[in-house]
């Protein structure tokens, strides 16, 4: 029985929360169906601060969401082949500059990810920021630029990631959300704006493939259709 039963729980998931600024209180596990979380697991959280879900199915693979006591905080990683996983964050008032998860190679690339696009997201922001207060046209001519190129490296960075990492579940899911590159990217005329229509309608689902489960568990799938 003893091996039966071992047997059975290494096909199944575990994931550990340790959130050292909560003493109590439940937390859930959930995944992304479009832009709803839909909860998977509960657990009560330790006086340590740490709370593990466990079960003996494996999970489905996708994003998925560990919402914090009060459900005010959260922190998403991935759910693939590896369901070990460890969860930790330091400080839970910088939680993506804090977390780290352990168990999981899918996630590595994932928590690089994240810190890169919240980077050039902040950037971005401040982009914008100055370019609706630049008073004179060449100050907007500026941050237009920067803007441009900020964003520019933003999707090189994902084309990098896929065409580097084409096995990866972040590949999958980057190739889903990504959406094609028009031919004409300054249409003069209507010939020019139908042509960009239905390139774009004829390569809209160019990245996604129908037979792979784990793009289903995001946020932005279920938008696209």
């Amino acid at each position: 029985m003893l091996f039966a039963a071992t047997g059975v729980f290494a096909q199944g998931y575990q994931v550990t929360l340790q959130i050292p600024q909560y003493k109590y209180g439940i937390a859930y596990l959930t995944y992304y169906m479009g832009a709803n979380l839909n909860i998977a697991d509960s657990a009560a959280v330790s006086n340590a601060g740490t709370a593990v879900f466990k079960g003996a199915q494996k999970l489905p693979s996708g994003i998925y969401v560990v919402v914090f006591p009060g459900k005010r905080q959260k922190a998403d990683f991935l759910i693939d082949k590896e369901q070990k996983i460890n969860i930790k964050v330091a400080d839970t008032n910088n939680i993506g500059g804090t977390t780290v998860i352990t168990g999981s190679p899918a996630n590595n690339l994932y928590m690089q990810y994240q810190k890169f696009v919240t980077q050039k997201a902040t950037l971005l922001e401040v982009e914008r920021r100055a370019y609706m207060a630049s008073a004179t046209r060449p100050d907007s001519l500026y941050h237009e630029k920067n803007y441009n190129q900020l964003n520019k490296d933003l999707n090189n960075y994902r084309d990098n990631l896929i065409k580097t990492q084409p096995a990866s579940m972040l590949a999958a899911l980057l190739k889903a959300m990504k959406e094609p590159s028009v031919p004409k990217a300054n249409p003069v005329t209507k010939e020019d704006t139908l042509a960009n229509y239905y390139y774009y309608k004829g390569h809209y689902w160019d990245g996604v493939s129908f037979t792979d489960d784990r793009i289903i568990r995001s946020p932005f799938f279920l938008p696209k259709v």
